[in-house]
């Protein structure tokens, strides 16, 4: 109940981007001739998700992770003035970055952004952005969320996980060494 609360609060003091999957602010940030990024764009992506989610509703992973990475991608998009290429350029990157920080995938984060927009041109940026994303989510926390879903289902099956043993000498974490 409380939930639900706060995600009908969210939707009316952050706004309607909170509602649904995401794909009225994907159309908007990238098809739209005059846009308007907004921190509150951020909160609305990031917060409606979770407290529908976390009052019963369904959902995903993937379209909220794309929609969140757009806005913060907009947002910091309108920092340089951008032309309205370079926009959609760094709402794509934006968009990969957020969704190889939830999953951990950077290859498979850029292709699928670049397979959705068909900009075979920016495979680099979204590349770049994916690897960054990647090496930023691996400081903050190392595992995925998807290995974190995994260990939580295993311990309520009561099979429990062990945790890896760091390699001889430290090792980089990153597959480096």
């Amino acid at each position: 109940m409380g939930c639900a609360l706060a995600f009908a609060c969210t939707v009316k003091y952050v706004g309607s981007y909170s509602l649904g999957s995401g794909k009225h602010l994907l159309q908007n940030y990238l098809f739209d001739a005059q846009v308007d990024p907004s921190w509150r764009d951020i909160v609305a992506r990031i917060l409606g998700p979770l407290f529908s989610f976390s009052a019963g509703g369904a959902g995903g992973i993937f379209a909220p992770s794309l929609a969140s990475g757009a806005a913060v991608g907009g947002w910091i998009a309108q920092w340089f003035d951008p032309s309205r290429g370079e926009f959609n350029v760094l709402v794509l990157a934006g968009m990969t970055a957020f969704l190889t920080g939830v999953s951990r995938s950077p290859f498979t984060s850029a292709i699928l952004v670049l397979e959705m927009t068909d900009r075979h041109s920016v495979i680099f940026q979204l590349m770049y952005a994916a690897m960054v994303a990647n090496l930023i989510g691996s400081f903050i926390d190392r595992k995925s969320y998807y290995e974190r879903m995994k260990i939580r289902l295993l311990n309520a099956m009561g099979v429990g996980v062990a945790p890896k043993e760091a390699p001889e000498g430290g090792g980089s974490g990153f597959g480096l060494g």
